[in-house]
């Protein structure tokens, strides 16, 4: 039996393991863990005590760190209400991790296309 909170799409008839692993650790599920993670040892809380906590499993809470999992809404409320954090200041953590994500993948983005005009530069010059 599941406990409360824990999503059951896995078991859905139908489903291909790879179609239902296809968003797994996606950025925006990764960033929200990784916020639960920080906040959980900011207050030096263990999986298990927050997961008490929140009425959830162990493991179930362990897999949202580690962005395989995408919690429910009434999951997200029960584990911001266990960390003592409003579920918007938890959204704000994460959407600041999403913004600073997506500024360095445009740096590196940016350092590449001026590596390879450099590259270009180059290879025309000892063609010369």
């Amino acid at each position: 039996m599941r406990r409360m909170g824990e999503d059951c799409s896995a078991s859905v008839v139908g489903r291909s393991p790879s179609r239902r692993h296809a968003a797994a650790g996606s950025p925006a599920k990764s960033d929200l863990g990784r916020a639960i993670r920080e906040l959980r040892r900011e207050r030096d809380v263990s999986i298990e005590a927050l997961a008490l906590a929140a009425d959830i499993h162990p493991t179930y809470l362990s897999s949202i760190e580690r962005g395989r999992r995408n919690p429910s809404w009434r999951v997200l409320s029960a584990l911001a209400g266990a960390l003592q954090i409003p579920v918007a200041d938890l959204a704000r953590r994460v959407e600041s991790a999403e913004r600073v994500r997506e500024g360095v993948e445009q740096v590196l983005a940016d350092e590449r296309a001026r590596l390879a005009r450099v590259a270009v530069g180059l290879v025309q010059e000892s063609a010369a």
